[in-house]
């Protein structure tokens, strides 16, 4: 029997490849909502996913009124039937210089966080904290997710807009610096297979690929067929994510030859 799934925070960029990913494999029984429009009769879902988020956590202080998490999960917690599912982020594990492979366990509060990593960890643990039953809960630690969206605060969609623009990749670091980049059509797919398998708990969401900035967009320009990149002398936010927790869950290639070849598309359908 198909799990019934309500998704909260629809129109999300995560939300809506999520979305069509899961009504292509006909696994799961979807519903959607915006987040303040969440139906009556939450009760009769399996799994409640929060795509739903307060722009302000990037940059201000940690408020309850900011916390669609927690919002949600005053609304599940009676409910012992429903699995909630959030999503949280790699900034939780800091800003570092050198280059680190994260587990899970990894959170060094006396390290760099950024505000929106900090915020992150307080909406984790607010959730575990209100709920207090973690078999009823899976967050999810995204990398550097990227599709093809021009704009927008990430990596990718500023590259990508200033490629378009301006015909130059402009980095504010070295091209050297690693990050853990993972396509936003695999992240679907991950999340799919964890809600299908039953998983709960925390776990990062990432390729746990070895790439540098330059390598992921030398695919853009090659797909683009134009541009170059400009980078500078600074080496600073590395990381790379742990999954051997997803691995139980998983049956994916998630290869680099995949992640740049997904880059190189894009760059290919920029400039098309």
């Amino acid at each position: 029997m198909n799990k019934k799934i309500l998704v909260v925070g629809k129109n999300s960029l995560l939300a809506k490849n999520f979305i069509e990913t899961v009504n292509q494999n006909n696994c799961l029984n979807l519903n959607t909502c915006n987040h303040d429009e969440i139906p009556s009769g939450i009760q009769k879902y399996d799994v409640v996913i929060n795509f739903s988020f307060n722009p302000l956590l990037y940059t201000e202080e940690y408020k309850e009124e900011f916390d669609q998490d927690l919002k949600i999960a005053r609304l599940v917690k009676d409910h012992k039937n429903i699995t909630l599912v959030t999503f949280s982020t790699r900034q939780v594990y800091g800003i570092h210089q050198e280059l680190n492979i994260f587990k899970e366990s990894d959170i060094d509060l006396n390290s760099n966080i950024s505000t929106y990593g900090l915020n992150k960890i307080k909406c984790e643990n607010n959730v575990k904290n209100y709920i207090a039953d973690d078999s009823r809960i899976l967050i999810c630690r995204g990398s550097n997710i990227f599709g093809n969206s021009i704009g927008g605060r990430n990596f990718v969609g500023i590259a990508l807009n200033s490629l378009l623009t301006t015909n130059v990749i402009e980095l504010n670091s070295n091209k050297k610096v690693v990050k853990d980049f993972l396509p936003i059509d695999i992240h679907s797919k991950i999340l799919e297979c964890l809600i299908t398998n039953d998983a709960v708990g925390t776990f990062n969401v990432g390729s746990g690929v070895n790439i540098n900035l330059g390598e992921l967009c030398d695919q853009f320009i090659k797909g683009f067929k134009s541009g170059k990149i400009e980078d500078s002398d600074t080496i600073n936010d590395q990381f790379m994510l742990d999954i051997s927790k997803i691995r139980q869950y998983i049956n994916l290639d998630i290869s680099s030859e995949k992640i740049l070849s997904y880059a190189y598309n894009i760059g290919k359908n920029l400039g098309e």
